[in-house]
């Protein structure tokens, strides 16, 4: 304990030989990023970046007298405590390495691997990551579970251990192209977690960047375009999409024991980070295009056509969730889920908004119903169905073509002159 105080204070001398101070030795090492603002996050050789309010850690517990700081404040404060400890046996690059796996961990390790509750989540999980940290600072070594001398091993999240670990060994062998995995784990979309782009091809490391300063909208229509990359939660019912809102690709992104899926989009990711060493919007507008006409010559239209074509299935402010009752059996069948988890009173039927006609979605079903004067319009998977307002019964119905399940005309074209030739 008193070594643990006692060593800033000889550190602190240490550096006022060189005009330096412990804020300045935190900011020479770390910057504060952000998860929001694509141009916050600037890669910097022998640097991390944080997503806490201060880059300073040390500062940072002086200031608040250590109340109210976080758990993984805590322990990027002990790793940086424990290389002050070491300083004489870590050189300063060894160091800015193993301090990036730390960071990483802590960054993709969530609220319930972050805990010191005995009463949740496998217990007090905070002795196992602090003996994690000893391991990494000093003998740059990423534990085992059957390692671990405390008697709770729980410690990181696994998926993001066992990355560390592949790249580390990873950054051995390849020392000449470190730096560009690290530029890749700092990217705003990925924070540390390079799974969706892999080890396995280093060329796309620069091309993933590349094809995220394009538009978020082009991206998930091309990415779709080369097939069906969505996730699902678990039950099966609600899917992940790309959007505009950079929240939807981390979700994407991040691999976690309920998103199901996963491999599927790195597949296709994949496919489009083959198609290109530097990408544009003109190179995205252009796999679109020939999707959309080969789609029209073929007379084939699956969903993916409608949400790739009309922009009414990508709200603007949408977080890329959508929900099928039952996909395989009805693949028409879906709403745009305005909120992020749930439907709400911004959800619809998308095949119903992007129709352009004079009705008004409901508000009180999730927008699953088209109302006019009369009568209004509910969607189904083959067709829609036109119902009296008063009485509810069937008034009419409209039969899309199909064979095998899959559309042979356009539906949302079909639709609107259907409603244009009804007598009411």
């Amino acid at each position: 304990m008193e070594k643990s105080f006692d060593c800033w204070c000889d550190f602190s001398d240490e550096l006022a030989q060189t005009n330096e101070t412990i804020s300045k030795f935190f900011r020479d090492r770390v910057s504060i990023g952000s998860r929001n603002d694509k141009t916050v996050n600037k890669h910097v050789k022998g640097k991390i970046i944080t997503y806490f309010d201060e880059a300073d850690f040390f500062g940072d517990c002086l200031k608040s007298h250590g109340k109210g700081l976080s758990l993984g404040k805590t322990i990027m404060l002990y790793a940086f405590l424990v290389y002050v400890l070491n300083r004489n046996s870590i050189s300063d690059a060894d160091f800015r390495r193993r301090i990036r796996i730390v960071n990483n961990l802590v960054i993709n390790s969530g609220n319930a691997e972050l805990s010191n509750s005995e009463a949740r989540n496998n217990g007090n999980r905070i002795p196992a990551m602090l003996e994690q940290v000893d391991n990494i600072i000093i003998d740059e070594k990423i534990l085992n579970n059957d390692e671990i001398k405390t008697r709770n091993k729980y410690n990181f999240n696994e998926n993001q251990l066992q990355e560390e670990r592949e790249k580390l060994q990873w950054t051995k062998i390849n020392q000449d192209r470190a730096e560009e995995l690290f530029e890749l784990e700092d990217h705003y979309l990925l924070y540390g977690q390079i799974s969706i782009v892999g080890l396995e091809h280093p060329e796309y490391f620069k091309r993933f960047i590349s094809l995220f300063d394009c538009d978020y909208d082009k991206i998930n229509c091309a990415l779709l375009a080369l097939g069906d990359y969505r996730q699902t939660d678990k039950y099966g019912q609600i899917y992940q999409l790309g959007a505009r809102k950079p929240v939807a690709w981390q979700n994407l992104f991040h691999k976690t024991l309920t998103n199901r899926r996963f491999d599927d989009t790195k597949n296709i990711l994949e496919k489009l980070l083959t198609t290109a060493c530097i990408f544009t919007d003109n190179h995205l507008q252009k796999i679109i295009n020939d999707y959309l006409g080969d789609c029209e010559s073929k007379s084939e239209f699956q969903w993916m056509y409608y949400y790739i074509k009309y922009e009414d299935f990508r709200p603007q402010d949408c977080y890329g969730r959508y929900r099928w009752e039952c996909f395989t059996e009805k693949p028409y069948s879906f709403l745009s889920l305005s909120a992020e988890r749930r439907r709400s009173t911004r959800s619809y039927q998308p095949f119903l908004k992007a129709a352009k006609t004079k009705g008004t979605l409901s508000v009180d079903d999730f927008g699953m119903r088209l109302i006019f004067e009369k009568y209004y319009v509910e969607a189904t998977n083959f067709g829609y169905v036109c119902k009296d307002i008063d009485t509810n019964k069937k008034i009419d119905e409209l039969s899309i073509s199909q064979q095998n399940g899959i559309d042979t005309e356009d539906r949302i074209k079909a639709f609107e002159t259907f409603i244009k030739s009804l007598p009411y």
